[in-house]
């Protein structure tokens, strides 16, 4: 009479893989992006910076001017407009946080151009690419460097 042989672990194996490949139910559905606060990744991948970016580890304040119409002209005299704290930059670009208590911050929209200088460094000219309110006081603005 032949004996039974014991399974290997081989077998063993194989089995609760053979097991673990059953059919699982399929997910529900998301909805769409826009119902539950995404907006059209087209438009968001098109607004995206590639560069590395650093988060400021000092409090660090930028000095923006909203007069960008006659930057780099001869007698051209920076004066801040609004100051921010800086929260990040990079090499193209960076984010501050504004107060809304100050009347100036209405005018940081969207493709605004404006002269940006983050000290030491020199004044440089700007564009506004994104604006969000962060609360009821304050505004937060992306800005790339020209």
């Amino acid at each position: 009479m032949p004996t039974k042989k014991k399974p290997t672990a081989r077998k063993k194996a194989a089995k609760k893989r053979a097991a673990k490949k059953t059919a699982k139910p399929a997910r529900k559905a998301r909805p769409p992006a826009e119902a539950h606060g995404m907006h059209d990744a087209r438009a968001v991948v098109h607004e995206r910076r590639f560069e590395v970016r650093t988060l400021v580890s000092k409090v660090t304040f930028a000095a923006l001017s909203l007069n960008a119409k006659s930057f780099g002209g001869a007698g051209y005299n920076f004066s801040v407009d609004i100051s921010g704290l800086l929260v990040d930059f990079s090499q193209g670009g960076c984010s501050l946080v504004f107060m809304k208590a100050n009347p100036l911050a209405a005018k940081l929209t969207k493709e605004a151009e404006c002269v940006i200088q983050i000290a030491p460094e020199a004044p440089r000219r700007a564009t506004i690419r994104w604006v969000k309110d962060l609360d009821s006081r304050l505004i937060n603005a992306g800005l790339a460097f020209a």
